[in-house]
């Protein structure tokens, strides 16, 4: 090889290793963001109550069918609207947990008050505290003397 091809390709290997060397220096290719702390949000959670003792409504002998009425609390915790509905389902079975057929005995849900928004077992104003009656309506002589299991199942959605 010449000596001007060898001084030609010295010459060029110089100029790209300057150029390399001062982009690097020039050019910022990558950075990082300031640190942004993040708090971990609670979970929203209901705790069902226990049943209030089942007391009997006056009723005329003859006329009516017995009824039986009762209180359960529903407490929503750290909510912060983000819950819309709470959902309530009864459930009503014999002593050996099996249910008991809407022909024999009902159980109706309702709920007073300003925070009433209880619509076929659907509350759209869910509070901390949400307080429903029960009401378990008998419709079937066969159930006299029988010990009855009520319960009531709530579901935030």
């Amino acid at each position: 090889m010449k000596k001007s091809t060898i001084l030609t390709f010295a010459t060029a290997v110089a100029i790209v290793a300057t150029s390399a060397g001062t982009f690097a220096a020039w050019d910022q290719l990558e950075d990082t963001s300031d640190v942004a702390n993040l708090v971990v949000g609670t979970p929203v959670t209901v705790q069902a109550g226990t049943l209030t003792t089942f007391s009997e409504e006056s009723r005329v002998l003859g006329d009516t069918l017995p009824s039986y009425t009762s209180t359960v609390e529903f407490n929503v915790v750290d909510n912060n609207s983000k819950v819309s509905t709470l959902t309530l389902q009864p459930i009503l079975t014999d002593s050996s947990d099996q249910p008991i057929d809407s022909s024999k005995a009902t159980i109706e849900i309702t709920q007073d008050g300003a925070d009433n928004g209880l619509t076929g077992n659907v509350d759209s104003k869910v509070e901390a505290t949400n307080t429903y009656n029960v009401k378990v309506s008998v419709k079937d002589a066969s159930l006299a003397g029988e010990t009855l299991k009520v319960s009531v199942k709530g579901t935030l959605q």
